[in-house]
Order: C-alpha cells, then sequence, then structure tokens
C-alpha cells in the first residue's frame, strides 16, 4: 500500500518519506489538507462581513438622501426594508 502511495511522489518527496516510520507515511498521505489555516479563515469571513457592512452602509446613505427617486416601485421600498434590518 506505501509503494502505490508513494509512487505518484517525485523522487526528492520519496528521499524525504524515507526517512519517517510506515506509520508516520500513512498518517501524512491519508491526512486530508488544509485548505488554509484558523487564523486566515477568521481574517476571510471579517473580511467579507466588512465588505457587507460597507456596502450596506452605502445603500441606506443614498436612499437616505434620494429616497422619492429611489423608491418607487413596491419591490424597491421591501428590498430597503431589508436591507435595513
Amino acid at each position: 500500500m506505501i509503494a502505490a502511495l508513494t509512487a505518484a511522489l517525485n523522487p526528492a518527496q520519496q528521499a524525504e518519506l524515507a526517512t519517517l516510520s510506515e506509520a508516520q507515511i500513512v498518517t501524512l498521505l491519508t491526512a486530508p489538507a488544509r485548505f488554509m489555516s484558523e487564523a486566515q479563515l477568521l481574517t476571510a469571513l471579517l473580511y467579507i462581513y466588512a465588505m457587507g457592512v460597507v456596502l450596506n452602509g452605502a445603500v441606506l446613505f443614498a436612499a437616505a438622501f434620494d429616497r422619492k427617486r429611489l423608491l418607487r416601485s413596491s419591490m424597491d421600498r421591501l428590498t430597503f426594508a431589508l436591507i435595513s434590518m
């Protein structure tokens, strides 16, 4: 099983794996890869939240100054009410 899993690796990676025990190799090859660390994930979520706050603020600011022209239809008023919640 180990030989089949390590066959796809390049020679440098195979040489590095030769220094590890079989249990360590199995753990390394079968562990799921993490896309990003927890700190990076929290930073991305905070950035997305901040962009949403800025966008909502811009919509509310624009609607406050030009309400009659921007909120003509009932769908516009409904959308504005949902954003302002």
